[in-house]
């Protein structure tokens, strides 16, 4: 595997597996709120 021969710990690259799972529910939160919130405004205005 690639990120064997690297140098990072094995701990590190779980770490760095959850937090990009984190981050990755964080965007997408954020995207479905403005998503959502346009979708309001546009319903609002007909």
């Amino acid at each position: 595997m690639i990120l064997n021969s690297l140098p990072l710990s094995k701990s590190q690259i779980v770490l760095a597996k959850y937090l990009s799972v984190f981050a990755y529910i964080l965007i997408g939160a954020v995207l479905l709120g403005v998503r959502n919130k346009i979708l309001k405004d546009y319903e609002g205005r007909r």
